[in-house]
């Protein structure tokens, strides 16, 4: 049996609870993410964890960062190995603030999505690490490829509200979810060509073009439900009460499900005595 924890925090209540899971395989029961394996050996002896590709799509970095805890703990006598930020290509540096999304929605050219998704999923890994100013680094030069790729703004705003730079990670999330509208009103015949969106999830690789815009579009309600709740994260540590509620009531109307996760977020602790607040539990 081999032991590890869910990545998934947002949409998998064993990630929210941090439950350590034994298995055969390292995929959540629960959700199927990959999980990220914690190997126990005899007191004293350093371990080194092989950290496994989190290829999740805005569920992945952003929810890790949801918890308001910044990253899972590590097991006592264990080392986790990681390597610096990826260096950009010559020339190109990461934008210094998030840039907002294109009026349309143009897809690049394949070489750069292959470079896109090697920043976004070295991005998963570092937030996943708790290092969340080496997982904007990763996740800006993504941005500085393709401003429109779904999830990215989130992950991004997610990185922000980490390093408490709320009004960059709002201009982030309203760009999500803008981004998230204008592909709502794509028809499902045009939506294939933005099926390369769902590479970095790793159940959709590989999918033909027609399967992967399927999942496509019943993934935008997931990543708006994130946005939404990180939204509302970011209005309560600005204490501002109708705003966070407003968001939160979004967040929950969009899919958004782990209870445990909203009683507990010391991120929305501005608003987690209100009788708006217990109604929004309610509902859920």
């Amino acid at each position: 049996m081999r032991q590890g924890k869910c990545p998934n925090f947002g949409n998998c209540d064993k990630a929210g609870s941090r439950e350590v899971i034994e298995v055969m395989e390292l995929e959540c029961p629960e959700c199927g993410s990959g999980l990220i394996e914690i190997k126990q050996e005899p007191p004293k002896k350093l371990i080194i964890i092989a950290i496994i590709a989190v290829v999740l799509i805005g569920g992945g970095v952003a929810a890790y960062f949801l918890t308001g805890e910044r990253g899972p703990e590590q097991p006592e006598g264990v080392i986790v190995e990681t390597k610096p930020p990826t260096p950009p290509p010559a020339g190109e540096d990461p934008p210094e603030s998030p840039a907002p999304p294109v009026g349309e929605v143009v897809p690049p050219n394949p070489e750069d999505v292959a470079r896109l998704l090697t920043y976004y999923r070295q991005g998963m890994v570092y937030a996943v690490m708790n290092n969340p100013e080496a997982a904007l680094s990763e996740f800006q030069m993504a941005l500085a490829i393709d401003r429109n790729f779904l999830g990215l703004n989130q992950n991004v705003a997610a990185s922000l509200l980490a390093l408490k730079r709320y009004d960059e990670a709002a201009v982030s999330l309203d760009n999500e979810i803008r981004l998230i509208e204008r592909l709502r009103s794509i028809p499902d015949g045009e939506l294939q060509r933005y099926a390369y969106m769902m590479e970095v999830d790793e159940k959709a690789a590989g999918q033909r073009p027609a399967i992967q815009a399927e999942m496509l579009r019943d993934r935008l309600g997931t990543i708006e439900s994130i946005a939404q709740y990180n939204r509302a994260c970011l209005h309560s540590l600005r204490e501002e009460m109708q705003p966070a509620l407003d968001a939160l009531s979004k967040a929950v109307a969009a899919g958004f499900s782990s209870r445990n996760i909203m009683e507990t977020d010391p991120d929305l602790e501005f608003i987690r005595d209100t009788q708006e607040f217990r109604a929004i539990l309610q509902r859920m």
